[in-house]
């Protein structure tokens, strides 16, 4: 009778064991993160204001029980995948290389300002993800980033006032479909390397990127929804701790940040006839370029705090590479 309960109670422990992750997963929690990117936030702690030099991210996600209207533009896999939908306010900031300048700087990157709305689905399978992200908003005069770089440099990092923002693109709208996909290559329980292919299309970005993921350290597997959540079982989260590091190659066919929107043409190249404004011409952008990020990361259960460094080569032709860092801080809601 003993070894027929014991039996019974093993035979139970193993029908019930598949839907354990499903238990699980109904755990999570949203969350709220706050990401700044920023050219003096790198590790050499100095300013080159070339081209990205500041942005700011806000974001809530938190894990989709059902579909919406959005969703019908998302990418899914099946039916069946874990699904984690975040929205965000992002706004970013772009300058040339001399801010203090106040003539116009031909052949340098066009000062503009961005500030969009994301809208996002990631779909979680065993060993590949699906991610599609919908961007809306505008860029040039009315994302204020002479308003915020100004209040920056002057209030807080107490360095050269922009000069230059007379120049800026005009006003226009950005609009932009990211759709990526990622899948597992190599995977243990202390480093995972994972590849990576990105599509971007719309009036702001159109590009194509190549990458790959390697990650060493603790931390839950990149399609562990738990890797992307917060959990509100203790027993079943863990503290996470890795570096990764991330290299690309990525092809531009536009980029609307450098050559103007779609309703306000810029006209031809700056210089010639019939020239709006200043702009990056089509023949003095580069149409491949390369580079990598690095993170450090730590997730505790109710926080986690990043650092990531970036390098990128440049998107005009005989211009140097820029670099900036990140700070990312996220909280369990």
């Amino acid at each position: 009778m003993k070894n027929l309960l014991q039996t019974l109670k093993i035979t139970i422990l193993l029908c019930f064991f598949p839907f354990s992750g499903i238990c699980q997963e109904k755990e999570l929690a949203s969350s709220f993160l706050l990401k700044l990117d920023n050219d003096y936030l790198s590790i050499k702690m100095r300013g080159s204001d070339r081209y990205y030099t500041c942005g700011i991210l806000l974001e809530y996600a938190s894990q989709a029980r059902s579909r919406n209207i959005f969703d019908r533009i998302a990418i899914a896999p099946s039916d069946s995948s874990f699904q984690i939908r975040s929205i965000s306010l992002d706004h970013q900031t772009y300058t040339p290389h001399h801010i203090g300048n106040s003539q116009l700087q031909v052949g340098d990157y066009p000062y503009v300002g961005l500030f969009v709305v994301n809208y996002g689905n990631r779909f979680l399978e065993k060993d590949y993800s699906f991610t599609s992200t919908l961007t809306l908003g505008i860029q040039g005069k009315a994302a204020l980033s002479c308003e915020v770089q100004s209040f920056l440099h002057q209030k807080v990092f107490h360095s050269n006032i922009p000069q230059g923002w007379k120049y800026q693109l005009p006003n226009d709208i950005a609009a932009c479909y990211t759709f990526s996909f990622d899948k597992k290559l190599y995977s243990t329980t202390r480093a995972e390397f994972l590849g990576n292919a990105t599509l971007q299309f719309g009036t702001l970005h159109n590009t194509f990127k190549l990458g790959g993921l390697f990650r060493f350290g603790r931390f839950y597997n990149f399609f562990d929804p738990r890797a992307w959540l917060f959990t509100r079982e203790k027993r079943f989260a863990k503290r996470q701790l890795y570096i990764t590091v991330e290299p690309y190659l990525k092809f531009v066919q536009g980029n609307s940040l450098l050559e103007g929107g779609p309703t306000n043409a810029p006209g031809p190249a700056w210089g010639k006839p019939g020239a709006k404004y200043y702009h990056i011409n089509r023949d003095q952008m580069e149409r491949i370029v390369y580079g990598y990020s690095w993170t450090l990361c730590y997730v505790s259960r109710w926080y986690s705090i990043a650092f990531q460094e970036h390098l990128q080569s440049a998107e005009i032709k005989g211009l140097p590479a820029h670099e900036y860092g990140t700070v990312i801080f996220a909280i369990k809601l």
